[in-house]
């Protein structure tokens, strides 16, 4: 009724959940990256619980419409509370044979399906939203799902997203062998006051709304304090309040007006439940439990018990408080320091898009290839001196001995062949080869794409940190999942995960071209290859690496705060350059920024959200670099 009248392309409040109005807070943004992170390395069990309306089923229909191709997903909307009809609605989610079926007999059939994904190269995820409706019976029956793995990895991962109901059940002691399995979780929390500001002013933009000042702060302030923070009760006030606005043809909402809806809606706002396990909402790097994953049971509050309360009180010195505090710091930070999982968790939570400022290197000449040899070394496609054309690489032989001489070397000229099956077979890393070295080498590789370290011996780079050369190289890293089409669209070359078999070591590879049937790849332990999309697409694991440049005064993530931000200005100067945007470079990520951007995603084949996020900033940076970015398009 009111859409006219605002200029509204549809209702910007309504209680569905429509995944193009997800909007970034802390709290969702963090339970978005626990769970893509869990999918991704197959971590099994997940759990995100919320109060009602904090965004869980938005959060699921989110996440099923960013999933890569490759994960199958299973959305369980309205949980069974018998088991078989619990089994059977898992297999119609990956669409397996589940009519008629014994309990047994579904598990098999679910089994089978799993083996086949996992051959192909794929994962799979089941999502069971509302969890905190299923029975303990079923409950029961989820951690044998969990046993479908291979001796590698979980074929399954699975997600609970439930109500605070569902941490009271998973207290039970007839449950401990589900909640000792579950390796991530998370709760919702509420939306901040400025969180609150940002969600308003997203949805009015996503409904084609103009006016970012439609809503007076003032009027923010009381949607926030009569809803809690609450989205679906954000949006239950914001619908009726613009109902009446346009009642009473006012273009601006101001606080009374929210006063006069809140005493007609007269909601109930429950009290904030406490996380189980901590008090407030973790940190990027605090997403993955400290302690190995089985040990991670919630145990209940001393509080439960009414035998505590009868206990004799202690009396405790401040001296022995002093002593306690420095033991249990220093506990706690030995297990930060020296933790293996943590420090993989770090890096992967926080490795992409935080390096410090860039420092340029001035390009430098190509140098020669040399011979591969068993200690690897970047490799370079185009040799310095075309009269001293480079010998065929070569993998080392069985016996350790540098390989053979070959017995006419190639023409530089001649295209290499397609990589043979032995080839690929080959690729698999020697034994006793150090993969960290073929790494490092690799990278160096991927560095000279951008003109970096060409005539820098690899000898003098020799245990460097990757990550290190790619700082002082001045530029930026990003970690995708190894999707070719994602790849091929953003257009950079990237450092791939070769793996003979799904379940085996692998080690860097570099993917230099891309097109429609073949792919290019420079090999440290094999050379330069040239193999088929699909032999590639089946061969690639784990994550894959980009390397990208920042543009002059625009740092992410944006401030979309109500005040100036300079990157918020040079990026619409530039957009503007671009002539996508039309407005004046004002400093303010605008209803206007946010339209220009989403015109320049769909052109890289990303999603039209208006968030400039990483890729998105990538694309801007390939299209105002142009020459400078090196890409996948020059080879084969």
């Amino acid at each position: 009724m009111y859409e006219k009248f605002f200029g509204f392309s549809e209702p910007p409040f309504n209680q569905t959940p429509d995944p193009q109005f997800y909007c970034s807070s802390s709290t969702h943004d963090e339970a978005f990256s626990l769970i893509l992170h869990g999918i991704a390395y197959r971590k099994g069990f997940i759990v995100i619980t919320g109060e009602v309306g904090t965004g869980k089923t938005t959060l699921c229909q989110r996440l099923l419409a960013t999933l890569d191709p490759s994960v199958k997903a299973a959305l369980i909307l309205n949980p069974s509370s018998n088991p078989i009809e619990l089994l059977r609605s898992v297999n119609q989610g990956f669409g397996v044979a589940s009519k008629d079926l014994s309990k047994m007999e579904l598990v098999v059939e679910l089994n089978k399906f799993l083996l086949d994904n996992l051959k192909s190269g794929n994962n799979a995820v089941l999502l069971i939203d509302e969890a905190q409706n299923l029975t303990v019976e079923c409950l029961e029956e989820i951690p044998l799902l969990s046993n479908l793995e291979s001796p590698k990895a979980k074929l399954l991962q699975i997600v609970l997203l439930g109500q605070t109901e569902l941490e009271d059940k998973l207290r039970l002691t007839e449950l401990r062998q589900l909640t000792q399995r579950i390796v991530l979780r998370n709760h919702l929390l509420p939306l901040d006051l400025e969180e609150t500001r940002v969600y308003i002013a997203s949805r009015l933009a996503v409904a084609g709304g103009k006016d970012e000042d439609l809503f007076t702060m003032r009027a923010v302030e009381r949607v926030h304090a009569l809803s809690g923070g609450v989205p679906r009760l954000i949006n239950a006030f914001c619908d009726k309040v613009l109902l009446a606005a346009c009642l009473k043809q006012s273009k601006v909402i101001g606080d009374a007006l929210v006063n006069e809806i809140g005493r007609d809606l007269a909601v109930y706002i429950p009290p904030l439940p406490k996380p189980m396990g901590r008090t407030r909402p973790l940190g990027p790097a605090q997403q993955t439990p400290l302690f190995e994953p089985d040990a991670s049971v919630r145990l209940p509050s001393s509080k439960d018990s009414a035998s505590d309360q009868r206990r004799p009180r202690v009396r405790v010195t401040p001296g022995w408080v002093g002593v306690a505090g420095i033991l249990v710091i220093g506990f706690f930070g030995a297990l930060y320091w020296l933790s293996p999982t943590w420090l993989k968790v770090n890096e992967f939570l926080n490795g992409a898009g935080k390096t410090p400022p860039p420092v340029e290197i001035a390009p430098v000449p190509v140098p020669p290839t040399g011979d591969i040899k068993a200690n690897p070394a970047p490799l370079d496609a185009t040799p310095a001196d075309a009269s001293a054309p480079p010998r065929a690489p070569q993998a080392p032989t069985a016996t350790g001995n540098p390989p053979a001489p070959a017995a006419s070397p190639p023409s530089p000229s001649a295209a290499p062949p397609a990589a043979t099956t032995s080839e690929r077979a080959a690729a698999q890393a020697p034994a006793g080869t150090d993969l960290k070295e073929v790494r490092l080498a690799a990278t160096v590789s991927l560095l000279n794409r951008w003109g970096r370290f060409q005539s820098t011996p690899f000898d003098k780079l020799a245990g460097r940190d990757p990550g290190v050369l790619i700082r002082e190289a001045g530029l930026q890293s990003a970690t995708f999942q190894p999707d070719l089409g994602v790849l091929e669209r953003l257009d950079y070359p990237c450092l791939l995960e070769w793996r003979d078999k799904p379940e085996s070591e692998g080690h860097a590879v570099v993917l230099t071209g891309l097109n429609q049937s073949e792919a290019t790849i420079l090999d440290p332990l094999l050379g330069r290859r040239v193999v088929g999309r699909g032999d590639l697409a089946k061969h690639v694991g784990g994550e894959a690496l980009v390397l990208w440049k920042t543009l002059p005064g625009i740092k992410i993530p944006l401030k979309l705060k109500k005040e100036k931000d300079p990157s918020v200005m040079e990026l619409q100067r530039l957009l503007k350059k671009e002539g996508l945007y039309a407005g004046n470079a004002n400093g303010f990520y605008n209803p206007a920024t946010r339209a220009a951007i989403v015109k320049l995603q769909p052109r890289a084949g990303l999603e039209e959200t208006g968030v400039f996020g990483v890729q998105t900033y990538m694309t801007l940076a390939k299209r105002v670099l142009g020459a400078k970015v090196p890409s996948l398009k020059a080879e084969p």
